[in-house]
C-alpha cells in the first residue's frame, strides 16, 4: 500500500539485502557454449564474493478466506476488469502437471478454452478471458482474469462460475483432453528452443528445487493425465464456496 511503502526505512532495505543476497540463497543458471567446468568457473568469478550467509526460512502458506468475498473498485470505463480465484498450489505440488492440463482446457488456451467459448464467443461479453495457476514456493493463486463488457458484468461472472463448477463436477470430455495434450506437448519444444527461454526454465528448476528431469519428463507427465485425475485435482484445489471476486469498473 502507499502507506506501507512510505513506512519502509533505509535500514530495513540494508537488512533485507544482507539476509537474502547471500551465497546459500543463490541459484546460477547458465546456457551456452560452455562445459560444466567452465560454467563453474564463471559462476565462481561472478558470485564467489558473496557472503555464504544462511538459507532463509521456509515461506509460510497463505491463509484461505472463509466465505466468498467481493471487492469492487469504481472506475469510469466501458469495460470492467475482473479477477476471480482462490489459493491454488505450490510449485512442487504432485498434481501440478494434471492441473496444468486442466487449466489449458478451462481457460489457458485463450479463445479456444471453455470460458473463452462461453463468455467471449457465445455471449460476446469479453474481449479477453483466461485462467491460470501461478504456482510459487508457497501456494500461489488460481485466477480467472478478463476484460468484460461493463454492462454485462454480472452475466459474465455468473457464466464463469457456472462453467467452473460444471468443469469441476464433470471434468473434460475425451475430445478436449486429447486436443489439450497435443497442443501442450506439440508446443513445448518451442518454449525451450532459445537460450533465454531455456535459462529461465533452468532457473526455476534450481530455485524451486525441482527434479533435474523436469523438462525431459514433461511430455510423458502430460500424456499420463486422465479425465478422472483432472476432476480429483480440481476438487481438491478449487473451493468454489470461498472464491474472491475483484472488479475494477463496470456496473455491478
Amino acid at each position: 500500500t502507499l502507506e506501507s511503502l512510505a513506512a519502509i526505512k533505509r535500514q530495513q532495505i540494508i537488512d533485507f539485502y544482507r539476509r537474502y543476497y547471500v551465497g546459500r540463497n543463490a541459484t546460477v543458471a547458465i546456457v551456452g557454449d560452455l562445459t560444466v567446468e567452465e560454467a563453474q568457473k564463471v559462476s565462481e568469478r561472478v558470485f564467489g564474493g558473496l557472503k555464504a550467509g544462511k538459507k532463509p526460512p521456509v515461506i509460510p502458506e497463505p491463509v484461505s478466506p472463509q466465505g466468498p468475498q467481493v471487492v469492487w473498485i469504481p472506475f469510469q470505463s466501458q469495460q470492467a476488469h475482473i479477477r476471480i480465484g482462490n489459493i491454488g498450489i505450490r510449485r512442487n505440488d504432485p498434481q501440478r502437471r494434471t492441473l496444468g492440463v486442466a487449466n489449458h482446457i478451462f481457460g489457458g488456451n485463450a479463445l479456444l478454452s471453455r470460458i473463452g467459448m462461453e463468455v467471449r464467443e457465445k455471449r460476446g461479453l469479453a474481449y479477453s478471458i483466461n485462467s491460470r495457476f501461478s504456482s510459487m514456493a508457497a501456494s500461489g493463486p488460481f485466477l480467472v482474469d478478463g476484460e468484460v463488457n461493463g454492462n454485462g458484468l454480472i452475466e459474465a461472472i455468473r457464466a464463469i462460475e457456472r462453467e467452473l463448477q460444471e468443469y469441476i463436477d464433470q471434468g473434460p470430455d475425451e475430445k478436449e483432453l486429447v486436443a489439450a495434450k497435443r497442443n501442450l506437448t506439440g508446443s513445448f519444444p518451442l518454449h525451450i528452443a532459445q537460450n533465454n527461454s531455456l535459462v529461465g526454465s533452468l532457473s526455476a528448476i534450481g530455485f524451486y528445487d525441482q527434479p533435474l528431469d523436469t523438462l525431459s519428463s514433461y511430455p510423458s507427465h502430460v500424456e499420463a493425465v486422465t479425465a478422472e485425475s483432472i476432476t480429483k485435482a480440481l476438487s481438491r484445489v478449487i473451493d468454489t464456496e470461498n472464491m474472491i471476486i475483484v472488479v475494477v469498473g463496470g456496473n455491478p
